[in-house]
């Protein structure tokens, strides 16, 4: 089974978020990209990488480590032979 969640669904987590809510980890920044008035963080967790859109004020710069949070009422689940959804 593959996990997806959109880049939308992921953003810096904050002190007073709930954890049993929103899911944490700690990643580190490869790459810092702005399109128009979006900013995607194109980042690692160990062998993972994945892509956050988040709030253009946040000054996360490429090799620094930032804690995010997974909204995961937005997750998909896909089978992993045939890429078909599993929800």
């Amino acid at each position: 089974m593959l996990l997806g969640i959109r880049p939308q669904n992921i953003r810096e987590s904050r002190s007073g978020d709930d954890p049993e809510a929103f899911p944490t980890v700690t990643a580190q920044v490869e790459v810092r990209e702005y399109t128009g008035s979006d900013l995607f963080l194109h980042l690692a967790a160990g062998p993972q990488q994945f892509v956050a859109r988040v709030d253009e004020r946040i000054p996360a710069k490429p090799g620094q480590a930032i804690e995010v949070a997974f909204d995961m009422n937005t997750m998909h689940a896909f089978d992993e032979r045939s890429g078909h959804s599993l929800l």
